[in-house]
């Protein structure tokens, strides 16, 4: 009887793996080298930065701050951090969804720069000049209500949810293998 590798476990036999699990780790490899976190990063603040432009406009034209502007802002971010990172860690939701509140918050702050540029009939270098921080700061926390805060989650969590890179179920089982095969 001949001897055969694969059907003995004892010390000294040779290791012999699985095809199937060589080819889905080379998959998750090569997923992982996919990624661009940095890119992510800058189409993120490119899309909070839009985001907040488009919701000071949105403020200014209806001469209130629109809270589920917020949304989509989310959407811009994540689908941003989705399209230049091709991420397939978590990482790159949590920094979408940390973006989008940050587009989030800076949208209301847009708002409120717009509102007193429009009132006193200034220019933008002019606003930011006279505006006191301690005042914009005090009208910013004002203008926090409990559905602006449902909004800005609503978004943070649109931002996450988009900025995951979709998967086929091929590669969800390799990124699982990768996972079990990782030691620690």
């Amino acid at each position: 009887m001949a001897y055969d590798s694969r059907s003995h476990s004892g010390i000294g036999a040779p290791y012999a793996r699985d095809p199937d699990v060589e080819a889905r780790l080379r998959l998750a490899g090569k997923l992982l080298e996919e990624q661009n976190f940095v890119a992510a990063i800058v189409a993120g603040l490119v899309g909070a930065l839009a985001g907040a432009l488009a919701w000071g406009a949105v403020a200014l034209g209806t001469g209130a701050i629109v809270a589920v502007v917020a949304i989509g802002v989310g959407a811009i971010v994540g689908f941003g951090v989705r399209v230049f990172g091709q991420g397939v860690t978590d990482v790159f939701a949590l920094a979408a969804a940390g973006l989008a509140v940050f587009g989030c918050a800076l949208g209301n702050l847009m708002a409120l720069v717009l509102f007193e540029m429009s009132a006193l009939d200034l220019s933008p270098s002019e606003a930011l000049s006279l505006i006191e921080p301690a005042r914009l700061y005090a009208d910013f926390v004002s203008t926090l209500g409990i559905m602006e805060l449902f909004y800005w989650l609503v978004a943070a969590y649109s931002a996450w949810w988009l900025a995951r890179r979709g998967l086929t179920e091929e590669e969800s089982k390799a990124l699982d293998e990768y996972a079990r095969q990782r030691p620690g």
